[in-house]
């Protein structure tokens, strides 16, 4: 089992940014590796929504479904539990704050895994640290390359 946190700083207001990051459609666009990204229901997240995520891993494409535990938009984050997948029972916290005229997102992760991928916790932990830092700095680029809005 690994944790670690991150932040990130971006230039655009947190409403802007909570957005784009709240809507599960995109992670395909700033998460490295991620394939697919589906919400169910579609629509805004809410408590109880699930998406399967397929992402790209050294073992082949992987199927996860996670769950938002808690969800507050005008706090603007969430927590998720993924209840499927080789990583089952890992956490995410996401948040987005002011910081002067830019956001912060922040994220705390508690990786986890089952079956096999047990034995491999330190080579997924390595990866889902490098992952995770990497699609954070492209969420970054991409938001701070669009027009403000």
């Amino acid at each position: 089992m690994g944790s670690f946190h991150f932040d990130v700083r971006i230039d655009r207001g947190p409403d802007e940014v909570w957005r784009y990051l709240a809507d599960p459609s995109h992670e395909v666009e700033w998460q490295d590796g991620v394939i697919s990204s589906t919400p169910e229901p579609a629509g805004p997240i809410a408590m109880g929504t699930r998406k399967t995520k397929v992402r790209r891993t050294p073992m082949g494409a992987q199927r996860f479904v996670v769950e938002y535990t808690a969800v507050d938009h005008a706090m603007r984050e969430w927590q998720d539990l993924v209840v499927d997948g080789s990583v089952k029972g890992s956490t995410g916290h996401y948040r987005v704050v002011r910081e002067g005229t830019g956001s912060v997102v922040s994220l705390d992760v508690v990786m986890r895994a089952k079956g096999v991928a047990r034995l491999l916790m330190p080579m997924i932990d390595r990866i889902s640290r490098a992952d995770l830092a990497s699609g954070l700095e492209h969420l970054k680029t991409l938001l701070e390359a669009k027009p403000q809005g």
